[in-house]
């Protein structure tokens, strides 16, 4: 899997409207059938180090990235974006099932003291599927 980042930066005087119309332009990108994830935030933090808006997109392998990197929507876009912000971006590779798996045990964890169904519906605690994954994984 190809996990796609980018941090976008508005340039300074960049209107609200002009603003809106980007994040809108980028969440209409989360249509692609080439992504398996697409995600767009609007930043809220006030650090000064902090970006404008997030767009974080999975896919299969290099080639559905690129299916998507050279579609026509993903190039009006870049050259609507090029003109009023600036990026960083990260492209990174994962084994999506060790990553779902470690996002599911990450949220068991914060389940903690809580009662969860198994797979035959019986209710157990979330301790003992935590000790069950911890142990099936050689953790202690």
């Amino acid at each position: 899997m190809l996990r796609h980042t980018l941090i976008f930066t508005f340039n300074d005087g960049i209107s609200d409207e002009v603003k809106t119309e980007a994040v809108e332009r980028l969440r209409g990108l989360s249509e692609t059938p080439h992504a398996s994830y697409f995600s767009v935030g609007v930043n809220e933090a006030t650090s000064a180090n902090a970006g404008d808006l997030i767009e974080i997109a999975e896919f299969a392998d290099q080639a559905m990235y690129a299916e998507y990197r050279d579609s026509p929507e993903h190039r009006e876009f870049s050259a609507f974006i090029g003109n009023i912000a600036t990026w960083k971006l990260v492209d990174d590779t994962f084994d999506s099932e060790r990553h779902r798996f470690a996002v599911a045990l990450g949220t068991l964890r914060t389940m903690q003291g809580e009662i969860v169904p198994v797979h035959n519906q019986e209710m157990v605690p979330v301790e003992w599927v935590l000790d069950v994954v911890n142990k099936a994984l050689g953790i202690e």
